[in-house]
């Protein structure tokens, strides 16, 4: 399992993803930068395949990991399995996914799998947690900002002073 913590030894597993027979679990963080090398073999019978177990907060990820699969018109897949239960949709309250769920157990089919028209509910989602975490950063800066003017003002140094 790599989980970004062994940098230059991951960074080898991953580099070696693309050797025939080769199946390598990762956090989406591990081996970041560094570059597969798809075997001629595994071009042959369709290239790369990502499976995502969750959506991450942020589009940009997903996309990243997505972008993994098939570099300069290299032929690649990408498959996300995603559940009610991801971390993705806590964001939602349980007031509203506890209707949401009973309304999935209704919808499922026999193996308990719901259709892509689910998507555009994780996408949502995503796309409302980009928002606030957007929003978030913009007051911190903000609140950064008058800080150090505060600071400038009274003559202390913003990294060393503490200011109540």
């Amino acid at each position: 399992m790599l989980n970004c913590h062994a940098h230059e030894r991951e960074a080898e597993i991953i580099s070696q993803a693309g050797q025939p027979g080769r199946v390598t679990i990762a956090t989406n963080m591990a081996g970041r930068g560094t570059d597969i090398k798809v075997h001629p073999d595994v071009l042959a019978r369709g290239g790369l395949h990502v499976v995502a177990t969750e959506m991450h907060s942020s589009r940009r990820i997903d996309l990243q990991l997505i972008g993994r699969t098939a570099r300069q018109g290299e032929p690649g897949s990408c498959q996300f399995y995603l559940s009610l239960e991801d971390e993705l949709l806590a964001a939602l309250g349980e007031g509203r996914l506890l209707p949401l769920r009973r309304r999935a157990r209704r919808a499922a089919n026999t193996s308990g799998e719901l259709s892509r028209s689910w998507l555009p509910i994780f996408r949502r989602v995503q796309a409302t947690l980009e928002t606030r975490h957007r929003r978030e950063r913009r007051e911190l800066l903000q609140h950064e900002r008058r800080r150090r003017e505060g600071c400038d003002k009274t003559g202390l140094d913003p990294w060393l002073d503490v200011i109540d």
